[in-house]
């Protein structure tokens, strides 16, 4: 989604009934809530520059977790117990991928540097 006054007034005044021609031209709102106050046009471009600020750490997030999703399996009972065989051998390198991923999705980078996934090793 690509910041603009529309989505700046939806983080702005959730819930607001209002309508706008022209995302881009705030002479175009019309603001009908009696109760939520009409943001300003500053209000809005600063919400816009932030939204696009932030891209890049909402996009972090996104990959982050969707590394994590991949990497599920790997925390699974039957794939960790060593007394069960085949077993994943190398689930510690597992462990560190994923807490890798956990930071970053938690703490996410405009720029981040993501971790190599491990290669599943099997025990014989």
């Amino acid at each position: 989604m690509t910041p603009n006054y529309a989505t700046a007034i939806q983080a702005l005044a959730p819930g607001a009934q209002w309508s706008m021609t022209n995302v881009a031209n705030y002479s175009t709102l019309s603001w009908y809530s009696q109760d939520i106050p009409q943001p300003t046009e500053q209000q809005l471009q600063d919400e816009v520059a932030l939204q696009i600020q932030q891209q890049p750490l909402a996009a972090c997030k996104v990959k982050a977790q969707q590394l994590l999703d991949e990497s599920d399996w790997s925390t699974k009972s039957d794939v960790t117990d060593t007394t069960l065989h085949p077993h994943l051998v190398n689930a510690a390198d597992f462990v560190a991928y994923r807490l890798t991923l956990r930071t970053l999705r938690i703490n996410p980078e405009a720029d981040p540097i993501w971790p190599t996934p491990p290669t599943e090793i099997w025990s014989a």
